[in-house]
Protein backbone atom coordinates (compact mmCIF):
# COMPACT_ATOMS: atom_id res chain seq x y z
CA UNK A 1 0.00 0.00 0.00
CA UNK A 2 1.69 3.16 -1.16
CA UNK A 3 0.93 6.82 -0.49
CA UNK A 4 -0.63 7.18 -3.93
CA UNK A 5 -3.18 4.45 -3.21
CA UNK A 6 -6.53 5.45 -1.77
CA UNK A 7 -7.25 4.20 1.72
CA UNK A 8 -10.51 2.35 2.36
CA UNK A 9 -11.60 0.32 5.34
CA UNK A 10 -9.60 -0.57 8.41
CA UNK A 11 -5.93 0.43 8.57
CA UNK A 12 -3.65 -0.68 11.42
CA UNK A 13 -0.77 1.75 11.66
CA UNK A 14 1.67 -0.84 13.04
CA UNK A 15 1.36 -2.78 9.78
CA UNK A 16 2.36 0.33 7.81
CA UNK A 17 5.19 1.58 10.04
CA UNK A 18 8.10 -0.31 8.47
CA UNK A 19 6.67 -0.67 4.98
CA UNK A 20 5.79 2.93 4.14
CA UNK A 21 7.03 5.75 6.38
CA UNK A 22 5.20 8.48 4.46
CA UNK A 23 1.90 6.67 4.77
CA UNK A 24 2.62 5.98 8.45
CA UNK A 25 3.19 9.71 8.99
CA UNK A 26 0.01 10.61 7.11
CA UNK A 27 -2.15 8.21 9.15
CA UNK A 28 -0.53 9.32 12.42
CA UNK A 29 -1.15 12.99 11.54
CA UNK A 30 -4.77 12.38 10.53
CA UNK A 31 -5.43 10.24 13.61
CA UNK A 32 -4.10 13.00 15.83
CA UNK A 33 -5.87 15.76 13.90
CA UNK A 34 -9.34 14.31 14.41
CA UNK A 35 -8.69 14.02 18.16
CA UNK A 36 -7.00 17.40 18.71
CA UNK A 37 -10.24 18.88 20.06
CA UNK A 38 -9.71 16.74 23.18
CA UNK A 39 -6.94 19.16 24.21
CA UNK A 40 -9.57 21.56 25.53
CA UNK A 41 -10.42 19.05 28.28
CA UNK A 42 -7.21 17.04 28.26
CA UNK A 43 -4.31 19.48 27.72
CA UNK A 44 -1.72 16.68 27.78
CA UNK A 45 -3.26 14.95 24.73
CA UNK A 46 -0.55 16.26 22.37
CA UNK A 47 2.26 15.03 24.61
CA UNK A 48 0.46 11.72 25.24
CA UNK A 49 -0.07 11.07 21.53
CA UNK A 50 3.39 12.03 20.25
CA UNK A 51 5.41 11.18 23.37
CA UNK A 52 3.70 7.95 24.41
CA UNK A 53 1.31 6.53 21.81
CA UNK A 54 3.42 6.76 18.64
CA UNK A 55 6.64 5.52 20.29
CA UNK A 56 4.67 2.64 21.85
CA UNK A 57 3.23 1.73 18.44
CA UNK A 58 6.79 1.37 17.15
CA UNK A 59 7.67 -0.76 20.19
CA UNK A 60 4.63 -3.01 19.67
CA UNK A 61 2.92 -1.87 22.90
CA UNK A 62 0.06 0.11 21.33
CA UNK A 63 -1.95 0.23 18.14
CA UNK A 64 -3.75 2.94 16.22
CA UNK A 65 -6.56 1.61 14.06
CA UNK A 66 -8.18 4.04 11.66
CA UNK A 67 -11.15 3.64 9.36
CA UNK A 68 -11.12 5.28 5.94
CA UNK A 69 -13.89 5.90 3.43
CA UNK A 70 -12.77 7.05 -0.02
CA UNK A 71 -9.35 8.10 1.30
CA UNK A 72 -10.89 10.19 4.12
CA UNK A 73 -10.41 9.27 7.75
CA UNK A 74 -13.79 8.49 9.29
CA UNK A 75 -12.70 7.28 12.70
CA UNK A 76 -9.78 6.23 14.80
CA UNK A 77 -9.20 4.20 17.91
CA UNK A 78 -6.11 4.09 20.15
CA UNK A 79 -5.46 0.72 21.73
CA UNK A 80 -3.06 -0.43 24.41
CA UNK A 81 -1.86 -3.99 23.89
CA UNK A 82 -2.25 -6.27 26.87
CA UNK A 83 -3.59 -9.79 27.04
CA UNK A 84 -6.41 -8.40 24.97
CA UNK A 85 -6.55 -5.04 23.28
CA UNK A 86 -8.13 -2.31 25.38
CA UNK A 87 -9.94 0.63 23.85
CA UNK A 88 -8.58 3.95 25.07
CA UNK A 89 -10.21 6.47 22.69
CA UNK A 90 -12.69 6.04 19.85
CA UNK A 91 -13.69 8.87 17.55
CA UNK A 92 -16.01 8.89 14.51
CA UNK A 93 -16.44 12.04 12.46
CA UNK A 94 -19.24 14.04 10.93
CA UNK A 95 -21.62 12.21 8.64
CA UNK A 96 -19.76 8.91 8.74
CA UNK A 97 -21.55 7.30 11.73
CA UNK A 98 -24.90 7.20 9.95
CA UNK A 99 -23.34 5.04 7.26
CA UNK A 100 -22.93 2.22 9.77
CA UNK A 101 -19.17 2.10 9.28
CA UNK A 102 -18.39 2.99 12.87
CA UNK A 103 -20.30 0.06 14.34
CA UNK A 104 -18.48 -2.33 12.02
CA UNK A 105 -15.19 -0.55 12.66
CA UNK A 106 -15.34 -0.50 16.44
CA UNK A 107 -16.49 -4.11 16.61
CA UNK A 108 -13.41 -5.23 14.73
CA UNK A 109 -10.92 -3.29 16.88
CA UNK A 110 -11.14 -5.20 20.14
Amino acid sequence: MGCAEKLNGIVRISEIAKADRKLFSRIAYESYSITDWICADYPEHFEWFFGKTLPDVLLGKREIVSYYIDDNIAGTVFLKKRRRMQNLHAICLGDFPWQGCCNQYFGSCV
